[in-house]
């Protein structure tokens, strides 16, 4: 993937950045917005704010839109919150959330949710470990993936900006630009990431409202030096920009505002995350019903050299592994697939580990880290999360002689490379029966 190009701004934002001042600007200048970012936010009792975010991806000239959606973020101190969402697209998760008189809901989608007692404060719902906080990666991997709606958080809340400002690599005020029919200041904060244990720098561009009222106004991430250019690779743009709007700092609210709307019967609330997934995998998963079906034929580029084509392998037993470089280094999944790959591959089992919208960089550099070797195919374009329906990863997909789906598995567990083994085993030596049941 080539240096990420933000174009939601195109869309959002076309004619709107009109003049650039001259001025130059200190690192004193942005210090001293920031500060008063801080101290407005962290002044307020109660907050009322639209927010909509826009996120493309595609060749250049090809772009489309894979999210959109709008939020109305409420706040009023100290235990009454509420998002509501609207929109399409699940590349980011953004769920709907409430907390109102000690309880605390989160809406994930149309059919699962999480529901819980015993919250009295904002920061408390963020870092509830039944509501998705890892303590591992200081976040939540539910409510934390919209950077906008973190960025506003560390503002409104001490708990999540103590000592940021020192994590900050490099702070500078950009300019003064109008944004629409806003005079704006232009921010720009960097920060230092780690990926794959290199460092690697993210900006986030920042547009603040000038005046006494220092209204966030846009806000773009730009993470383009984590994913540099690869030559001989299909360029690849992710655009994404987030817009606010429509600011109250003194809202009248009714109850109404904070309460959980009416659900569905197809709604699911569950006590924590873990018991969620599991309903998730075990009655949501779409990749289920793959098995007995003729497996979608498919033609990726291989590390290396080469391409991995399905029916290239026709009257062999195939075995598709779909990952992606964000399993995490704790991740033993591409050591099970090289094991397998090892104890069949001389008895003609073709194993596949597909990954999924990673450049070939990122893939070779965990696949380094982890001193694996197994063949790795790069869906770049992530076609198999419409065709093989995958959902969460791991994944893995056996294909058998005849080119039927003849089991799946979502996830692992201690047992896995074991059974893996024995199901593609009885697949060679002609035992397969019917498709098994999805695991």
């Amino acid at each position: 993937m080539n240096g990420i190009k933000w174009l939601a701004a195109v869309s959002i934002l076309a004619g709107g950045l009109l003049s650039t001042s001259a001025q130059e600007a200190t690192p004193d200048d942005a210090k001293a917005l920031l500060h008063k970012l801080t101290g407005f936010y962290r002044s307020l009792e109660a907050v009322s704010v639209k927010s909509e975010l826009v996120v493309s991806m595609g060749e250049p000239g090809k772009e489309k839109v894979i999210q959109s959606l709008q939020q109305r973020v409420r706040l009023k101190r100290p235990g009454r919150y509420a998002i509501e969402t609207t929109g399409v697209g699940n590349f980011l998760s953004t769920p709907s959330v409430y907390l109102d008189g000690g309880k605390a809901t989160v809406l994930v989608d149309e059919k699962q949710g999480l529901q819980t007692e015993g919250v009295t404060t904002v920061p408390a719902l963020f870092r509830n470990l039944d509501l998705g906080y890892n303590e591992a990666a200081l976040g939540n991997v539910i409510l934390d993936q919209n950077l906008a709606l973190t960025f506003l958080n560390k503002l409104l809340f001490p708990e999540f900006g103590e000592g940021w400002e020192e994590d900050l690599k490099e702070m500078k005020l950009a300019g003064e630009e109008k944004l629409g029919e806003q005079d704006a200041y232009r921010l720009v904060l960097s920060t230092e990431t780690q990926q794959f244990g290199e460092s690697a720098k993210m900006d986030l561009i920042i547009w603040v409202q000038k005046g006494d009222q220092p209204f966030l106004l846009a806000i773009e991430p730009d993470m383009s030096q984590l994913f540099p250019e690869e030559e001989g690779q299909p360029k690849m743009n992710l655009a994404m920009m987030n817009r606010w709007s429509e600011w109250d700092v003194s809202p009248t609210f009714q109850g109404a505002d904070f309460a959980v709307p009416e659900l569905g019967d197809g709604m699911k609330l569950h006590s924590n995350v873990e018991e969620m997934m599991h309903a998730q995998t075990a009655e949501a998963n779409p990749s289920l019903t793959l098995t007995g079906k003729p497996a979608e034929e498919f033609e990726f580029p291989l590390i290396g050299g080469g391409q991995a084509k399905l029916s290239d392998w026709k009257g062999k037993v195939v075995v598709l592994g779909f990952w992606a470089a964000m399993l995490g280094d704790e991740s033993g999944y591409l050591g099970v697939l090289q094991e397998v790959h090892q104890k069949l591959k001389e008895r003609g089992v073709q194993l596949f580990a597909v990954n999924l919208g990673d450049t070939s960089e990122v893939a070779e550099a965990y696949l380094k880290k982890g001193k694996w070797s197994v063949p790795v195919a790069l869906d770049l374009q992530q076609s198999a999360m419409t065709s093989y329906k995958v959902r969460s990863i791991p994944q893995t997909v056996v294909v058998g002689k005849t080119g039927e789906v003849m089991q799946v598995h979502v996830g692992t567990d201690e047992a896995f490379e074991e059974e893996l083994i024995a199901e593609i085993t009885r697949l060679v030596d002609d035992k397969q029966g019917a498709p098994a049941a999805p695991k």
